[in-house]
């Protein structure tokens, strides 16, 4: 994951799609690197890049609801960050697919919201 160098690029905008499957948690910690950086931290040089999380399925089903948790409860203020993406070409657009794939994740999105006060222990803000 060789992707830190696009943090010096001025008003480059990038996505990392599925999650960077299967370096979700490499993903996430990119993300917190860059927004820490966008914000001037202490430990980073000002960040000119602004990075995007795609979840675009790729990441199979039984870990994308951890990988959701994650994202979603990290409290790295994702929400609008996080971007949704299909993999169908416009001669090939299956929406029976893409119709599976957002209701699974809403469902998932529903389980986590549910759980989230016992999840993670400080105010959050879920999309």
């Amino acid at each position: 994951m060789q992707f830190e160098g696009l943090m010096h690029v001025e008003g480059f905008r990038f996505a990392l799609a599925h999650v960077s499957w299967p370096w979700c948690d490499e993903c996430i910690a990119l993300y917190g690197k860059l927004l820490s950086a966008e914000r001037g931290g202490d430990n980073h040089s000002r960040c000119g890049a602004s990075m995007f999380i795609d979840t675009t399925p790729g990441t199979p089903f039984i870990y994308r609801k951890q990988v959701f948790e994650k994202i979603f409860l990290i409290n790295y203020q994702l929400k609008e960050r996080v971007i949704f993406g299909s993999d169908n070409s416009v001669n090939h657009y299956d929406a029976a697919s893409v119709r599976m794939w957002i209701d699974w994740d809403f469902k998932i999105m529903q389980e986590i919201r549910a759980a989230a006060d016992t999840l993670i222990p400080t105010d959050h803000e879920l999309p």
